[in-house]
């Protein structure tokens, strides 16, 4: 599987860490998450120049069981926050 956004806290940073989750009936998921790929155009768009680094993009290998999942950011190792990207990943 290939993912590939940009993410960051409610204070307009860059998490250090992160997790991709996938979430259903079937189970949930998850996978590390590290940014710092160039999003200058997501800066530029909300006017905050700290999030020029807040691009992710990787490939990785997960076996699942088959569904239909939402997909989350999870960001926060004391408070956890759980960011929906507001999209289905459907696995058969």
């Amino acid at each position: 599987m290939v993912f590939g956004g940009w993410m960051a806290d409610g204070s307009g940073q860059v998490p250090a860490s992160a997790r991709l989750v996938l979430s259903s009936v079937s189970g949930n998921y998850s996978v590390p998450v590290v940014g710092g790929g160039e999003r200058a155009d997501v800066a530029e768009s909300l006017g905050m120049p700290a999030l020029v680094t807040s691009g992710y993009d990787f490939a990785t290998k997960m076996t699942v069981t088959p569904g239909v999942f939402d997909l989350f950011i999870v960001h926060g190792e004391v408070d956890p926050v759980a960011c929906p990207l507001n999209v289905q990943l459907k696995v058969r």
